[in-house]
């Protein structure tokens, strides 16, 4: 899951407060892909944390894991947004086995296919752990 060709979709020039399934579905998403998905957080920065981060919402969620996709990452620190009760974001996505990497730093990307490397820590019974994630171009 976490070794592989992954595309990266930049949505950093949006005005959107998250990633909807209409602009998946305009980036032509498809089944066996890992999914990247660059917003307007990376051009923040990471030294504040901000309540109004960029999000994956619910109905997205669905599409990708009924699609079928491998992986998906985002550069927040929560896939989902921050005090919503819809947990679709990580309970669609999990149910299906797609592992969500978290608070990436693409600052310095442009969308395109890369060559991933994410290695986590090798934690037993928790739900998630610290990874290195490298993208090496392709």
């Amino acid at each position: 899951h976490f070794v592989g060709v992954c595309r990266v979709l930049d949505f950093s020039r949006g005005e959107g407060e998250c990633v909807t399934r209409a602009m998946l579905e305009e980036k032509k998403v498809v089944k066996g892909e890992r999914i990247l998905l660059k917003t307007k957080n990376s051009l923040r920065g990471f030294e504040k944390f901000y309540d109004d981060y960029v999000y994956l919402d619910g109905d997205a969620a669905d599409f990708l894991a009924e699609l079928g996709v491998i992986l998906v990452g985002i550069d927040s620190l929560s896939i989902k947004k921050r005090g919503s009760s819809d947990q679709r974001p990580h309970t669609s996505l999990l149910a299906k086995d797609i592992p969500i990497i978290e608070g990436l730093d693409m600052r310095l990307v442009k969308q395109g296919t890369y060559d991933l490397v994410c290695l986590p820590l090798n934690f037993i019974g928790i739900e998630g752990a610290p990874a290195r994630a490298i993208l090496i171009e392709r």
